[in-house]
């Protein structure tokens, strides 16, 4: 795969994602994450030139050509090609890249499987950056900066994973990379608020495979 440098999905950070696991050679809850991907794409003003049927295909097909049993497939929508100025008006048409990959050698499969690590994971509130407002949480942007600092943070420190918390209320919202659940002494699931967090699409579905639980959205 060539991304241009010239794409505004480029250099100006223009650009949408969402990633999909691919587990047993099935990928999973790829509707739910094509709609969160849509509706990321109309939040950022970007406008796909394709059916929602047509990106579910190529999302169907490249997942198929990786012929990954286990791993990811990552769908990314950028302004596209045209210039290196800042409006999207020079931009020719709108880029969409698809690609399928796996853990790397050497990566610290916990975070990655499905399994999980039955010890756990060790996190850490970053302090270094906010969350993201209101706003910016509910797109999910190729601008992961924020994201990035905050597991940097987490990594420097001997934690595995960074997670934001409203430095006013204390409030978590989310995980860098992950949607947060906490079950209670009560066996209640609490699930943070999506006002500051990008509705996660696992935690919803963990929350429609468990109707009699008490989630706090």
């Amino acid at each position: 795969m060539v991304l241009a440098a010239d794409d505004h999905g480029v250099h100006r950070g223009h650009a949408v994602f969402d990633t999909l696991a691919i587990i047993e050679g099935r990928v999973y809850l790829l509707d739910a994450h094509l709609a969160r991907f849509f509706n990321s794409a109309a939040a950022a003003g970007l406008t796909l030139p394709f059916s929602r049927s047509q990106v579910r295909r190529v999302v169907l097909e490249t997942a198929a050509a990786g012929a990954a049993m286990d791993g990811s497939v990552r769908v990314w929508l950028g302004a596209g090609r045209g210039g290196y100025g800042l409006s999207a008006r020079e931009c020719r048409r709108p880029s969409l890249h698809v690609a399928v990959y796996t853990p790397a050698a050497g990566t610290d499969a916990r975070l990655l499987t499905p399994e999980g690590d039955p010890d756990g994971l060790a996190l850490y509130t970053a302090r270094s950056v906010p969350p993201p407002d209101a706003w910016a949480a509910g797109i999910k942007s190729t601008n992961y900066l924020r994201n990035a600092l905050a597991q940097a943070e987490a990594e420097a420190r001997g934690f595995d994973l960074g997670v934001f918390a409203d430095p006013e209320t204390g409030i978590v919202t989310e995980a860098v990379n992950a949607s947060v659940g906490i079950i209670t002494a009560e066996k209640e699931l609490v699930i943070p608020p999506w006002d500051r967090a990008l509705p996660g699409v696992t935690a919803q579905r963990v929350a429609d495979l468990l109707p009699s639980a008490s989630f706090f959205f």
